[in-house]
């Protein structure tokens, strides 16, 4: 017999979260995003939270409303143009 459960091991509301897609490890370790400013691509440094749902909280690093890249990050570079379609705000 098999069984398959799922337990909510912690909850939190109110935080900022992005697809867990958007989030890299850098090659030394460190967890960073991509943001769209001004059709600019900014490597930005983040401080990661609990994980679930597809979702990773961010605790530091990124803003409320800014644009975080989630597709074609993996070859993006710091300071590439970049162009902001759809998606959620």
């Amino acid at each position: 017999m098999l069984i398959r459960a799922t337990f909510t091991l912690a909850r939190r509301e109110d935080v900022l979260a992005v697809p867990a897609e958007a989030v890299q490890t850098s090659h030394d370790g460190v967890s960073v995003v991509f943001v769209a400013e001004a059709d600019t691509a900014v490597r930005r440094v983040v401080t990661p939270g609990l994980e679930g749902g597809g979702f990773v909280e961010l605790a530091e690093g990124v803003k409320e409303g800014e644009a975080v890249v989630v597709q074609g990050q993996e070859r993006l570079r710091d300071g590439a143009p970049v162009k902001v379609r759809g998606g959620q705000r």
